[in-house]
């Protein structure tokens, strides 16, 4: 039996949503705070996510982009199938890869693996 443990103040997590010039969202969480700010590239992006944890390794990162991908018809990954079949009220906001804008697709990979360099710590799953 799995027993639930509450995140420690030193406990950091990172949520990131690439987008374009001026529309790129940074944050962290933990269990006092949330800081949330909007840059316009990866190198900002970066610099932003070292300033945020100092000398702390975020326990885990969430970035709002296409980290697998599909070889099938149009690009559709299964997971984003199975969003548009169960949540109809959002269909019009799950997109396939091939209709998305490059700042997702591009800076959001571009910071995964930029993060990955940067630490021994981050893995992609």
């Amino acid at each position: 039996m799995a027993t639930a443990v509450a995140p420690s103040e030193s406990e950091l997590f990172l949520g990131l949503d690439p987008g374009g010039d001026g529309a790129f969202g940074v944050a962290t969480i933990n269990e006092t705070q949330i800081s949330t700010a909007t840059v316009s590239t990866v190198a900002q992006a970066m610099d932003w996510i070292r300033a945020a944890c100092g000398s702390r390794t975020p326990l885990a990162v969430g970035i709002d982009t296409l980290l697998h991908w599909s070889d099938g018809a149009g690009g559709w990954r299964p997971a984003d199938r199975t969003l548009r079949e169960s949540y109809p009220a959002a269909q019009s906001s799950v997109l396939s890869p091939n209709g998305l804008y490059g700042s997702m697709g591009i800076g959001g990979m571009a910071l995964a693996l930029r993060l990955v360099a940067s630490t021994d710590v981050v893995e992609i799953f």
